[in-house]
């Protein structure tokens, strides 16, 4: 959203769009009082109490492009207020601090190290100071100076050349190094990262630990002729780290560069060309040698749709599948094991977010890596090993997981890698399911027909499976089905040795003796 746009509304009294403000000139409000007060904590109460004080006088600025400037006046103000109020200490006796270099038990103070970094900013000229502390201190670029400054951007780039030449290049890492962690008031709606790790549309941004961005969650960037670039968060890694891609393929952005969280899920599905570089990028090389076969105890997986380690998985979702779900049982199944798990979603309900955020999601641990996309189907998918496509129709007929059999692949269903007797029982299941969708509707079928269609009914009953992660939900305690269990009972059906059976006992169930014994508990 443009300027004049959130200063309107906000003046109207819109306080998300005062928020966004916020989130936009808080860097260069808190580099505006450093400036004149030369202390980061005393510098974080006055940009709290220059906001505050905007708020309540926007009414009064008539011109919403003057904006950036109207609110330095207000910095500046409240930096007075506090140095007459504080009787701050002068920053000239900073002179008589040790310089930098290693002490005899080779480290430094923390706070002795900012006093310095800031007699260094103190010697500058005050034309000179505010736009240094813009610059080298929060990263802010020249055109941003301009606009907070309401100069030039060539007298700024003047202004900057002049005094990087009165400060040394030690001093200015110094800076960085004793500031940059302290820049940012804590209390703003807006979480700040930084941006470590950038290669195409995929960047890797850290934010404090305790409170990454949540998944699908919308980041802002800024390039260096201050353009907004419109960043996604697709993972989630340790220690604060989140990974992103920028839905705007020219954008160029390089480490070290700040970003913000602005918080609501992005719903407009990624563009194939995008997706297809991150996934590209994200996706584990095919690994030498013979694969090795993981075994989830999920049937309808096990069966058809093999994952090995080491590979990769593609999760095609959708609205209320439970996508998620699926996510997160098979990575509690296979937490030991190592593969990575790519799930794409047409959009995101604040619902899901919800969900994420406070059921206890872990959705990725140990080498499990998982990626979220919002975007349509996939129209490439050489990238995975196994393609899991989720089914609305399939869920809405009560089947969970609500997995589509016959849309979904995988390569390791080969004899050479699965096994003859695997293989074999893998394709007369899918030519079961097969035959019986094309008989569907069908009049008068003759008894080889009937059969077909009651033994895929069968086998689609058999693929419902209670989850460990639903138990709260289904009250039902989750099973585990070893695959040599889940090929003998698919054989039988499809032999017809349980055709009197009843439907019913195969519905939701674990192996098939659970079968067995509902079907006797029913009789």
């Amino acid at each position: 959203m443009d300027l004049v746009t959130l200063v309107e509304r906000a003046r109207g009294g819109d306080v998300d769009s005062f928020t966004e403000l916020v989130q936009r000139y808080q860097r260069l409000a808190h580099g505006s009082a450093m400036a004149v007060v030369h202390d980061a904590d005393l510098a974080k109460d006055v940009v709290q109490e220059a906001f505050v004080a905007a708020w309540r006088s926007l009414s009064r600025l008539l011109d919403a492009t003057a904006f950036p400037a109207w609110l330095r006046g207000i910095v500046r103000r409240q930096a007075l207020h506090a140095l007459r109020a504080r009787r701050l200490e002068s920053l000239a006796e900073a002179e008589h601090l040790p310089g930098d270099g290693p002490s005899a038990d080779q480290r430094m103070d923390a706070g002795r190290r900012r006093l310095v970094a800031l007699a260094a900013l103190a010697d500058l000229p005050d034309g000179l100071r505010e736009p240094a502390v813009l610059r080298w201190v929060h990263e802010c670029s020249q055109a941003q100076i301009a606009a907070f400054l309401d100069l030039p951007v060539t007298t700024v780039t003047n202004r900057l050349h002049t005094a990087r030449g009165r400060l040394k290049r030690r001093i200015l890492a110094m800076m960085k190094d004793a500031l940059s962690d302290r820049s940012l008031p804590e209390d703003f709606p807006a979480r700040i990262g930084r941006i470590v790790r950038a290669e195409g549309p995929l960047i890797e941004a850290r934010f404090e630990p305790a409170g990454p961005p949540e998944l699908f969650s919308t980041l802002i960037a800024a390039d260096e002729a201050g353009r907004a670039v419109t960043v996604q968060v697709v993972q989630h890694l340790p220690d604060g780290r989140v990974r992103a891609i920028a839905r705007d393929a020219a954008a160029e952005l390089a480490p070290g560069m700040q970003i913000a969280e602005r918080g609501e899920p992005m719903n407009t599905p990624l563009g194939e060309p995008l997706m297809r570089s991150a996934v590209d990028r994200l996706a584990p090389p095919t690994r030498a040698g013979r694969p090795v076969l993981l075994e989830t105890g999920i049937k309808v997986i096990d069966l058809l749709l093999p994952i090995v380690r080491g590979g990769a998985v593609g999760l095609l979702g959708g609205e209320r599948v439970g996508t998620t779900v699926l996510v997160e049982e098979l990575v509690r199944r296979l937490a030991t094991a190592e593969f990575s798990l790519f799930t794409f979603v047409p959009g995101v309900r604040a619902e899901d977010l919800r969900n994420i955020r406070d059921e206890g999601y872990t959705l990725g641990i140990g080498g499990i890596q998982t990626v979220f996309f919002v975007a349509d189907h996939p129209e490439r998918r050489e990238a995975f090993d196994t393609v899991i496509t989720m089914s609305r129709a399939i869920a809405t007929a009560g089947i969970w997981p609500a997995i589509d059999p016959l849309a979904s692949q995988s390569r390791w269903i080969a004899p050479e890698v699965a096994g003859e007797t695997h293989a074999a029982v893998a394709e007369r299941v899918r030519k079961c399911l097969t035959e019986a969708d094309a008989l569907d509707g069908h009049e008068n079928p003759d008894a080889s027909a009937r059969a077909t269609v009651a033994r895929a009914r069968r086998l689609r009953r058999f693929f419902a499976q209670p989850f460990f992660i639903a138990e709260p939900y289904t009250h039902r305690p989750g099973t585990f089905v070893p695959r040599a269990d889940t090929l003998a009972a698919c054989t039988a059906i499809l032999d017809g040795v349980h055709d009197d059976v009843p439907e019913d006992a195969f519905y939701f169930v674990g192996g098939i003796d659970e079968v067995l014994a509902r079907a006797r508990g029913a009789g």
